[in-house]
């Protein structure tokens, strides 16, 4: 496929031609990359290219007024965008709530809305406006172009903005669809080029991995508007849901572990220590320990990794740790401000993140998975 890719490049310098200048802009990320996935890209393009002999581009006297794309080029990124998800469904299905522009914007966090413009014949590419609100009222504009293979297995896409709000100034990718036995296979690769120069690339070293993040989440977020019929509106409340019942039970292990336990030991969590005779050494010392370990848990329930185990093991050492002051002072278990009382509220977060991990949209389940290459 590369050496395919090459060819044609080698004869579109050859023309070289005003025309064509547009899709060495589309294409020229995808020939630096050797993946087939982006050749593919880069292929379907120019071969578009050339039975049309002329990519409709964005020009600013256009009645949609979608901006002129400008001579620049997506520049070499330490990062490539990527997610894959696998969904239990049909081509036809994924492709039609992925390239239906209504349908693809209520998944796809990185957009608000999204317009298609008229375009006067078929098999040239859909220009379209996208917009999207980064709060405060605020919202950024922007403009695209998407070509579509007749046998919807790939799709190929240029993306820009003039808004200077935007940190994006250009960008291209692909969407492949891969049916294999009873599910597909949705993968994107896309890059993009920024503006403000040293700051924004300064800038991109945060904003490129919430991209990241937003993609792979909006994909997972698809997979379950597909497979399980939850909105992707219904879905968004249940992961706002679940995150707030996992950082409450965080933010809790952390100051539990940080305040009594460390900063200011309490004398009746000493006691506790020294009652129960499981310690080595002090119990002032035991209890620091004791707190140490419950900030380094209440980190990683922050951080969100393997939310269903830790909110498992949360439960777990909640009621464990109830059992440990019971044992030791019963008269807890009446008291309207002791431990027993809070702990139930943390047993139902903990119960809340276990129950909404596998209904709510996850970036890490849309991790592209390594292959091993074929001998």
């Amino acid at each position: 496929m590369t050496f395919l890719v090459n060819v044609f490049t080698n004869i579109y310098k050859r023309l070289g031609e005003n025309k064509f200048r547009g899709v060495e802009k589309a294409v020229a990320p995808d020939l630096r990359d050797g993946r087939r996935v982006r050749a593919s890209s880069a292929l379907l393009l120019l071969l578009s290219e050339l039975r049309k002999e002329q990519l409709p581009c964005c020009r600013g006297t256009h009645p949609s007024s979608v901006p002129e794309v400008r001579s620049y080029r997506v520049s070499a990124s330490p990062m490539k965008l990527t997610a894959e998800t696998v969904i239990a469904a049909d081509g036809r299905t994924v492709w039609r709530f992925s390239q239906t522009p209504h349908l693809h914007a209520r998944w796809d966090a990185r957009f608000s809305a999204i317009e298609y413009l008229p375009r006067a014949d078929e098999d040239r590419a859909q220009l379209f406006r996208y917009s999207t609100r980064i709060g405060l009222g605020i919202q950024i504009q922007g403009w695209g172009e998407t070509i579509g293979r007749d046998d919807r297995t790939t799709s190929s896409l240029r993306f820009g903005s003039d808004d200077p709000k935007s940190l994006i100034r250009e960008g291209s990718g692909s969407w492949r669809y891969r049916q294999e036995s009873g599910f597909v296979r949705f993968s994107t690769v896309y890059d993009y080029s920024v503006r403000y120069g040293g700051f924004g690339r300064l800038l991109d070293l945060a904003f490129r991995p919430l991209m990241v993040w937003a993609t792979r989440w909006s994909f997972d977020r698809l997979r379950i508007w597909i497979e399980d019929g939850t909105a992707p509106e219904s879905s968004l409340r249940l992961w706002i849901s679940k995150v707030a019942a996992r950082l409450a039970l965080g933010l809790v292990f952390i100051y539990e572990g940080l305040v009594p336990k460390i900063l200011s030991q309490a004398k009746d969590e000493v006691m506790l220590v020294q009652h129960s005779r499981l310690f080595l050494g002090t119990p002032s010392l035991a209890l620091a320990i004791l707190g140490s370990c419950e900030i380094l848990f209440g980190l990683w329930l922050l951080a969100g990794w393997a939310e269903k185990l830790s909110a498992v093991l949360s439960a777990v050492l909640i009621i464990l740790l109830a059992v440990l002051v019971l044992s030791v002072r019963p008269d807890a278990l009446t008291d309207p401000f002791g431990g027993i009382s809070k702990n139930a509220g943390l047993l139902a977060c903990a119960l809340a993140v276990r129950l909404l991990s596998d209904a709510s949209p996850s970036a890490v389940r849309a991790r592209p998975k390594k292959r091993r290459a074929r001998k």
